[in-house]
Parts: C-alpha cells; sequence; structure tokens
C-alpha cells in the first residue's frame, strides 16, 4: 500500500495538478451486487447497490444492531503516508463520500422511501449517525497541514431533478453539509461538493451553506455554460467536459 501512495502522489503530478486526492479507510458497508457488463463501452463487470430494499438497516431492530464505526478509532497511517512523499507545493485533497450517498447504499432507495412515511423519527437518526460520524472524520482530516482541502462526494440527483425532495434534502442532509463546510472553513480550507445530477431547485441553499467549488456538470442536465452564468459569481465551477462526450467521441472533436 505504501508503494501506492506514492505511485498515486507521481501519477496526479505528472499529470500538473498541484494536489493529490485521498481518504482514509473509512465506510459504512454496502450491500452490492454484480453483473456482466453489457454496456458499449464494456469494462467486463459491474458493481451495483440493490435499490429495491436490500439494505443492510431495514427498521429500528437492524438500527440498534448495527455496528456504527467509529470516526476517531479509524487508522490515518496510510493517509499521512502522502504527507511523507508530496513535491514541494503539491497538497492532498481530503476526500469523503457523503451523507445521503450513505444513508442509501445503508438503506436501499426503496426502504429509505418507506421508512420517510412510516417512521421518520427512524430515518432522522439514521441521518444523523451518519452526518455526524462524516462530519468528525472531515475535522479529522482538516487537523492536518499537508490537507490543503475537503472534497465530498454526494450525488444527490439524476437528470430531471433531485433524489429527494428539496425539503427531504434540507431536513437531512444540507445541516450536515454546512456542518462539515464550517469545520473545513475554520482551519482555512476550501469545501469542494461533488454532485451528479439535476439539483438547480436546490443550488441556492448549498451555496448558501458555504461551499468553495462545485464539480460536475452534463449538457443534458445543467451544461457548464449555463452552470457558469447562473453561479459562477458566487462559487468555483469546476470541470464541464461531459463524460458521456468524452467517452464516445472522437479525440478531434473533444478538441
Amino acid at each position: 500500500p505504501k508503494e501506492l501512495v506514492r505511485n498515486e502522489i507521481e501519477f496526479w503530478h505528472k499529470l500538473g495538478y498541484d494536489y493529490v486526492p485521498a481518504c482514509p479507510a473509512f465506510g459504512f458497508g454496502i450491500r452490492a451486487e454484480f453483473a456482466p457488463d453489457t454496456a458499449q463501452l464494456s469494462m467486463g463487470a459491474r458493481m451495483w447497490i440493490n435499490e429495491t430494499g436490500a439494505g443492510l438497516i431495514k427498521n429500528r431492530e437492524d438500527y440498534e444492531k448495527y455496528p456504527w464505526p467509529d470516526p476517531d478509532q479509524v487508522s490515518f497511517e496510510l493517509f499521512d503516508e502522502f504527507a511523507k512523499h508530496l513535491p514541494e507545493g503539491m497538497v492532498v485533497f481530503g476526500q469523503v463520500s457523503g451523507v445521503l450517498e450513505n444513508t442509501l447504499w445503508l438503506l436501499g432507495y426503496e426502504n429509505l422511501a418507506y421508512l420517510s412515511v412510516d417512521d421518520p423519527e427512524l430515518l432522522k437518526m439514521i441521518f444523523d449517525q451518519v452526518g455526524s460520524r462524516l462530519v468528525r472524520l472531515v475535522e479529522r482530516m482538516c487537523e492536518r497541514e499537508f490537507v490543503g482541502a475537503i472534497q465530498m462526494g454526494d450525488d444527490m440527483g439524476f437528470k430531471t431533478q433531485t433524489i429527494l425532495s428539496p425539503k427531504m434534502l434540507k431536513e437531512y442532509v444540507f445541516p450536515w453539509h454546512k456542518k462539515a463546510i464550517e469545520i473545513t472553513h475554520r482551519v482555512g480550507k476550501p469545501f469542494i461538493l461533488h454532485s451528479c445530477g439535476n439539483l438547480e431547485q436546490v443550488m441556492e441553499d448549498i451555496i448558501a451553506n458555504g461551499i468553495d467549488a462545485k464539480h460536475s456538470f452534463e449538457d443534458g442536465v445543467t451544461p457548464v455554460v449555463r452552470a457558469k452564468k447562473l453561479w459562477g459569481d458566487r462559487i468555483a465551477i469546476l470541470g464541464g467536459v461531459d463524460v458521456d462526450f468524452l467517452a464516445r467521441a472522437t479525440p478531434s472533436e473533444v478538441r
């Protein structure tokens, strides 16, 4: 693993970046399934999370039995190894998976939908368990001088709208985003949000939470030019070349 750290740094450095993304070995567990990848650009096999109620937590009994991971017990040994090999002027961008993503992986989308009606109190408890732990993980990364920024990946939308209603995002997800952002800003570091999908209904709330930059813009959702016009005077707009186009187009078309 330590050799891989050096390889990772060299890879990003030779591409011209002044940072390398890295994260501690922390997670909540998922129940994944595998199948042959039949896409045009096949990778052989693909993994997905079964969203039809096959989550790790389905009810209060599961919640009580679930072994919630302690971010204070997570080893940072490999994460700290990056600091020993960074070239001058290069930092680590501490990565953390998001509040909604981790909750969806624990519950499955269908079960989350049922809980939102049948037991909203339990649903909030689960979001709070996830959010509080991710915030503490961000805090531990921010304590390290070689960490230059925090990147949270929390896919919250699909092509036409948000995965959860704006009201639910504001109640369950955004308060934890805000806490992570405040901790990051407290030590003078920027907070970058990656999120795929159509977030136009909630972007004002996301910006109000204090993010410094937003990543991922798709031509069929919110093209980067539109994003720049809407929000570019308040946050940095990162990326913009649609990945689908990048994967399928010819080199000359991309140029």
